[in-house]
């Protein structure tokens, strides 16, 4: 079943919430983000998945793949996660909470997975992604 991301939307407050953590770099990203058509981000509002992916692929253009990994890292750090999350120890323990982490995040209409799981054995696992932003995003966020 395919996944209409276009009706999903992500709060205001996260998104700012992840730029903020650019301290002093902050300030050219969101200049960068005004002269490219991106509106000026509200915290009490919610902002359509597509908006996200057009500030993802800005940066990208602007200043390379290394950024986006960046906000992938400290989109991991901000995201909300169910408070077992203190528990656990290995990532083959947190690593299926995932999904439930993107489904608390981004507010979505439809029962659908986005994040795919499976331990092989205690040193590997196969992970897949279907969400709609960029690998190098996803990477730094499961690193």
């Amino acid at each position: 079943m395919n996944h209409n991301y276009q009706e999903d939307k992500v709060p205001g407050k996260l998104i700012l919430n992840v730029l903020e953590s650019f301290g002093f770099y902050n300030e050219w990203i969101t200049k960068t983000f005004h002269m490219h058509g991106i509106p000026e981000i509200n915290t009490h509002k919610d902002y359509s998945i597509s908006v996200c992916i057009q500030m993802l692929e800005v940066l990208k253009k602007e200043s390379g793949t290394n950024t986006i990994f960046k906000l992938g890292l400290e989109t991991s750090k901000i995201y909300k996660l169910p408070s077992t999350y203190n528990q656990f120890k290995n990532p083959h323990e947190i690593l299926p909470f995932l999904d439930y982490a993107y489904k608390l995040n981004i507010k979505t209409y439809e029962d659908h997975s986005f994040y795919y799981y499976e331990k092989l054995n205690d040193q590997q696992a196969v992970f897949r992604s279907s969400t709609p932003f960029q690998c190098e995003f996803e990477k730094g966020f499961i690193t």
